[in-house]
Order: C-alpha cells, then sequence, then structure tokens
C-alpha cells in the first residue's frame, strides 16, 4: 500500500500549488486548505479499510471514485465552515472544498498504482463496483512511496517558493 505520509505528501503539495496558482496563498485560506488535505487523506485510510480473509483491503466505502470525493467535498464544507466562523476570512469553505476533493482525488490515485487498485462504479446491474487498476506495482513499493513523496515535497516548495517571489 501506498504509505500514509506519502499520500499527505502529495495531496499536501497539490493543494498547495493549486491554492497559491490561483491566487489564494493567503496563510489563512492555505492553511484551511492543506488541514482539510491531510484530514481527508486520514478519513480515507482510517475508514477505507476492512479486515479480509488475507489481512486488511480497501473498503468500497472510501476508495470508489466519485464516492471518495464526496468524503472530501463533505468535510471540506465542514472544516471550512467552521474556519470561517472562527477567522472571519471569506474563501476559507472553497480552500478547503478544495483541499478535500485534491486529497481524495490523489489518494484514489496513488492507490490504482497498487496491484488492487480502486473501485470504479459500473453500469452492470449484479456487479455495481469492479476493481480497476492502472498500474500492478506491488504494495509498499520504495519506488512508488518515493517518487509520490518527493513529486508532492517540489510542489510543496514550488508553492512556497512562489508565495515568497515580489507580485
Amino acid at each position: 500500500m501506498v504509505k500514509l505520509i506519502t499520500h499527505a505528501l502529495i495531496s499536501l503539495g497539490a493543494t498547495a500549488l493549486i491554492l497559491t496558482q490561483t491566487g489564494h496563498g493567503a496563510l489563512p485560506v492555505l492553511g484551511v486548505g492543506l488541514l482539510t488535505a491531510y484530514l481527508t487523506d486520514q478519513l480515507i485510510d482510517r475508514l477505507g479499510h476492512e479486515q479480509g480473509p488475507h489481512g486488511p483491503r480497501r473498503s468500497w466505502t472510501t476508495h470508489t471514485v466519485l464516492l471518495a470525493q464526496v468524503w472530501g467535498t463533505i468535510l471540506g464544507l465542514a472544516v471550512g465552515t467552521a474556519a470561517e466562523q472562527i477567522l472571519q476570512p471569506n474563501g476559507l469553505i472553497a480552500a478547503a472544498v478544495t483541499g478535500g476533493l485534491a486529497a481524495s482525488t490523489l489518494h484514489l490515485f496513488a492507490d490504482s498504482l497498487c496491484e488492487a487498485g480502486i473501485y470504479v462504479p459500473t453500469m452492470n446491474p449484479a456487479h455495481r463496483l469492479k476493481r480497476w487498476h492502472m498500474a500492478t506495482l506491488p504494495y509498499n513499493s520504495p519506488a512508488l512511496n518515493l517518487t509520490l513523496a518527493l513529486l508532492g515535497f517540489l510542489a510543496l516548495a514550488y508553492a512556497y517558493f512562489h508565495l515568497l517571489a515580489p507580485a
């Protein structure tokens, strides 16, 4: 499986990159977006595994295309609404939903690179969901974890230096 720290780095990097590149790099907005991205990864990983006959396996409740994004959006709306009530600036709900959507989508992307893949809806009423993967890398693949973590770190670094650059 892709490690949780790898999920966190790629999600945080993508969220920071999206928010800074769209002009939403103010510290409260960025902080709320990053918090939601982190919490979304935690939610998907903590609630998203069930005990199978050969050990833990991904659950359809959080590892299904579109359903994962619903979880990220709901969490984003909750965090963003609470943050706007406490901190008062506008744009926090949008930033939080962006973090939730980015994290949930990238979480599934990373998991789709492993052998068990993710769940995708089908049109077949007898089998509404099926397992799907883009690659069949082994669980705990050091190459996959290192590559995704490096991409997340580079995106975070780019977003950070973008914030420091004079306008």
